[in-house]
């Protein structure tokens, strides 16, 4: 079996596969090796947004209660709302299109995203 070659730092999984060549009677069994795509781990976000989904103005909070920049950003990567979070803020949504939203928290050197729908 060929020498398998991994530049990531997480697990790799490993299936076996057959392979059938139908011009004679030989059948090959090799390993397929699957990496993982560049994520680590999944952490949780330390914001949270209600109600999910929103019609008139959605309450952004953080998690751990602490301060920071929120910015929602619609789903072209336009900035739509940037404000100083202090705990817990409201934002209008009511003239914006329907779709998903990104808020994006910055606070203590982290920054942490969610997403919303607006109906």
């Amino acid at each position: 079996m060929p020498e398998v070659e991994s530049h990531s730092r997480s697990k790799k999984f490993e299936s076996p596969a057959a392979i059938f060549n139908f011009s004679s009677c030989d059948t090959t069994y090799q390993t397929i090796t699957i990496g993982s795509v560049g994520i680590n781990q999944i952490e949780l976000s330390d914001v949270m947004v209600y109600p999910n989904p929103a019609t008139n103005s959605v309450r952004i909070r953080s998690i751990n209660g602490g301060k920071g920049i929120a910015k929602i950003y619609d789903a072209a990567g336009r900035l739509m709302n940037e404000q100083t979070l202090d705990v817990n803020a409201s934002v209008d949504v009511s003239a914006w299109a329907n779709g998903i939203y990104t808020v994006e928290l910055l606070s203590d050197n982290k920054v942490s995203r969610t997403r919303f729908y607006k109906q």
